[in-house]
């Protein structure tokens, strides 16, 4: 069977945009048809049905993603929770850990992400970006010096920092590519927050509504409410 990939990014000061060509340089050599694209382009985006496996990163900026990415994902959902396989990465400044669970914290912005756009996608990534002080505005720059000095980053504002990790990016599309059961970008290791069923059930043409006749009094309907258990609710149940 033919292995196809959509890549789509959002991207501001490049570093994304270099993180998803990468990405598809990697699954080139894979031998996968690739296609990336740029989300600010809109026009010509291939539909996301038409891939096999999609991938879609953004970078988060104090801790919001750019309006793009949301609303791509949201008129999407549906068709990407069909495929088989789909992943989501982040450039973030702070993904730069010594431990896991200074990297668990670093994917904060992704699950509040993940939670607005109710999309639990297979696998999640969070890869350092890079600081280029000297594309900044002043305001900008002051406020990235700020961060990388709290994260003990580099804080020479004449200069630019690419602080991407490479090897990270590799081993990411290396096990999306194996489906690796062990990798620790499977979102199952991540804990992401609890979506209401409407949001997680699918979307159906019709609705049908039963109307069911109790022969009983509104005083024994509200006794009986009171008194109901878990168990007398089976399928409430099994939902808990």
């Amino acid at each position: 069977m033919e292995k196809n990939i959509g890549i789509y990014y959002a991207s501001r000061h490049g570093q994304t945009a270099k993180i998803a060509n990468f990405l598809g340089d990697c699954f080139r050599i894979r031998d996968w048809e690739v296609y990336v694209t740029d989300l600010a382009k809109g026009a010509g985006t291939p539909e996301i049905s038409t891939f096999s496996a999609v991938l879609i990163g953004g970078p988060v900026y104090r801790e919001h993603y750019l309006s793009p990415l949301g609303r791509f994902v949201r008129k999407n959902r549906l068709e990407l929770v069909a495929l088989p396989s789909t992943g989501f990465f982040s450039t973030c400044l702070t993904a730069t850990p010594a431990t896991r669970e200074s990297y668990l914290e670093s994917l904060r912005p992704v699950r509040k992400f993940l939670d607005d756009v109710s999309w639990t996608p297979d696998w999640i990534a969070s890869f350092p970006g890079a600081l280029n002080y000297r594309e900044y505005n002043p305001l900008l720059r002051w406020i990235m010096e700020g961060i990388a000095r709290k994260e003990g980053g580099p804080t020479d504002t004449t200069k630019d920092y690419e602080l991407t990790r490479w090897p990270e990016v590799a081993r990411f599309a290396q096990d999306f590519d194996h489906g690796a059961l062990d990798s620790p970008y499977r979102a199952e290791s991540i804990s992401l927050a609890t979506r209401t069923l409407d949001e997680l059930m699918p979307q159906f043409e019709q609705r049908i509504v039963q109307k069911i006749t109790v022969p009983a009094s509104a005083e024994e309907v509200g006794a009986a409410i009171e008194s109901m258990e878990l168990a007398d609710m089976p399928l409430a149940e099994i939902l808990v």
